[in-house]
């Protein structure tokens, strides 16, 4: 999945600078996310999953993004009679925009289409798929849309917390909160829920959710050697953590250490690689982030995100009587990539922007 993290930050009356390294970022998480799920057998599909990986990403984005646009209004509400209800308003009315239509339209097309659907449909109308999918232990439809519910349900809290915390206590409970993301995974195992109903939850995300506003905050009132020496240390901690969570893999070990590890070390090293793009890179990595190309792909990655997992179902579903792709798994890799690119910049230009410009309705300021 910033903003939402698919989404783009580059849109009428933002309140933030725009920062295109980020949409880099975005585009090279929702490649991964095509990896992992077009190429489920090789080493980056399954060992190494950069589909996990780039969701965790998606997740610090979002928390960084959406955090930092809630305290720019909560400064202009100092300046101004806007009262927290408006601020509200504008923060839902632009999500509204940005996320539901292709979402419902996916929806909607399924609903028409698809006959056993409509017995499921309200739990993903609603944005509850994650929850459905925890409960039967298993997903029904659209396997990736359980991380779109996730951020949803981030969406109708966040905004609260940020805008009515007291300020003076905003950093403690923001860690509290990062804290609660494996306290509350530690907690379901302990009860014995499975890997795959508890990384359904939306709590046990709160790490790399929170470590995203934590950034937000630390950002804006921290010193440089403050957010230097917590960077390093976010950098060091997690490499070791995702390392360790490796290790456990290749030696067959319990997916609870994954579990409990994978998360938040994804999320520390992903918290100092978005602050380091937010900043901007410089030479070559900034060169490579900056490239057109990259940026364009991360303006339509939520489309990407959307669409991917259908596109060779589809083509399944057409493939009457012979396959009209060919054998060889990185062949397909290549055929599903570009069809989803091509769906998501027409489904771009065609929708997203437009709904985009009527983020003019809702200004922050």
């Amino acid at each position: 999945m910033a903003a939402s993290p698919l989404s783009t930050p580059s849109d009428p009356g933002r309140s933030l600078a725009y920062m295109p390294q980020l949409d880099a970022l975005r585009a090279l998480a929702a490649l991964g996310v095509f990896v992992q799920h077009f190429l489920p057998d090789t080493l980056f599909g399954s060992t190494i999953p950069l589909g996990d990986l780039g969701v965790r990403l998606f997740f610090v984005l979002s928390g960084y993004l959406i955090t930092g646009i809630l305290l720019k209004s909560r400064e202009t509400q100092l300046s101004t009679n806007i009262s927290t209800t408006v601020l509200l308003g504008h923060f839902y009315g632009r999500r509204f925009l940005r996320l539901f239509p292709i979402y419902y339209l996916v929806l909607l097309i399924a609903l028409v289409s698809l006959p056993g659907f409509t017995e499921n449909a309200a739990w993903f109308f609603l944005y509850a798929q994650n929850l459905q999918a925890s409960l039967l232990d298993g997903f029904v439809f659209a396997d990736h849309f359980w991380t779109l519910a996730v951020e949803e349900q981030f969406y109708l809290l966040w905004p609260l917390l940020i805008l009515l915390a007291p300020r003076q206590y905003l950093l403690a409970i923001l860690i509290a909160l990062v804290a609660m993301g494996p306290l509350s995974r530690l907690v379901l195992i302990y009860f014995g829920h499975s890997h795959f109903q508890i990384s359904m939850l939306p709590t046990s995300h709160l790490d790399t959710l929170g470590l995203g506003g934590l950034l937000a905050v630390v950002t804006k009132s921290s010193t440089l050697r403050a957010q230097s020496t917590m960077l390093i240390s976010c950098f060091v901690t997690g490499s070791l953590l995702l390392a360790t969570v490796l290790v456990s893999k290749l030696l067959g070990m319990s997916s609870y250490i994954e579990l409990m590890l994978g998360e938040l070390g994804a999320g520390l090293l992903f918290t100092a690689l978005i602050a380091r793009a937010a900043a901007g890179f410089r030479g070559p990595i900034g060169w490579f982030l900056e490239q057109p190309w990259l940026v364009y792909l991360g303006k339509i990655s939520y489309g990407m995100y959307v669409y991917h997992w259908f596109v060779p179902r589809v083509i399944e579903h057409f493939s009457v009587t012979r396959s009209i792709v060919p054998d060889n798994e990185y062949l397909q890799f290549l055929i599903y990539t570009l069809l989803a690119i091509g769906i998501s910049a027409l489904s771009w230009r065609f929708i997203e922007r437009p709904a985009n410009t009527a983020k003019r309705l809702f200004q922050y300021r």
